[in-house]
């Protein structure tokens, strides 16, 4: 670093930024309305609860790289959920317009 100082990446800094790449690919998938956005939405919020139980759990997976892994697909569940809820509700509207 140009400060002098010494950055140390760590295998769980490499899995979370992998895991940030692997997030923005999802939300970008997220935002398609297709009729299998329901399936990988069910299919995210079965991912986040078993994260959720092997996070408080089992002793392996209590680690702080884990947590925000955890929070990483919480975040994919409500956005997948919110760009459904606003495209469902723009088709509704402009359906009500048209009809």
């Amino acid at each position: 670093m140009t400060s002098g100082a010494t950055w140390t990446v760590g295998p769980g800094d490499l899995l979370i930024l992998f895991s940030l790449i692997l997030l923005f690919f999802e939300l970008l998938k997220s935002t398609s309305s297709q009729k299998i956005a329901i399936i990988n939405h069910a299919l995210s919020m079965i991912l986040f609860v078993v994260c959720l139980i092997a996070f408080l759990l089992l002793r392996g997976f209590a680690t702080s790289t884990f947590f925000l892994i955890t929070v990483m697909v919480l975040l994919d569940v409500l956005a997948g959920f919110i760009v459904t809820i606003i495209s469902a509700r723009k088709d509704f509207d402009i359906g009500t317009a048209a009809g």
